[in-house]
């Protein structure tokens, strides 16, 4: 344990803090294993990972859009070509989405989604008739809530 406190004392101090997160983050043994073996995938990644990917990956517009570049890396996806022949499509399909999403200014939780929906049926119900008709269509796909 010596070697890793030392390592972690010289760490810059985001990389401390983001360690600690996930030490906390990790509440039972199923987490922590998840943890461990992610880290783990990641130290194997950054060795074959140049300093122009790395800070690519590391300016992307959010954590979820880091892995993802992580995932692009030749050498994860021969790796996990090894494993899983359709992987790399995976990987490929994974980067699609966060791309369309990013484009169309991402997703939406619930609560925001009612806010922008008028209610007619309230209007109805409490003998209002709307001053103009809205039209939404809302549909739930992989990605989440999406307003048309």
């Amino acid at each position: 344990m010596g070697a890793a406190s030392d390592l972690l004392a010289q760490a810059p101090q985001s990389t401390a803090q983001a360690v600690a997160r996930v030490l906390r983050a990790s509440k039972n043994t199923a987490q922590q294993a998840l943890v461990t073996r992610a880290l783990n995938a990641v130290a194997d990644a950054l060795p074959g990972m140049g300093a122009r990917a790395a800070g690519d990956a590391a300016g992307e517009a959010s954590s979820y859009g880091v892995l993802l570049r992580l995932l692009e890396q030749p050498e994860v996806l021969a790796a996990l070509r090894e494993q899983d022949p359709l992987a790399p499509a995976l990987v490929r399909g994974l980067q699609g989405r966060e791309e369309l999403l990013q484009a169309e200014g991402g997703t939406i939780t619930a609560s925001e989604a009612a806010r922008l929906i008028p209610n007619r049926l309230d209007r109805v119900v409490n003998g209002r008739t709307p001053q103009r008709e809205y039209r939404a269509e809302l549909r739930h796909d992989r990605t989440g809530l999406v307003l048309e």
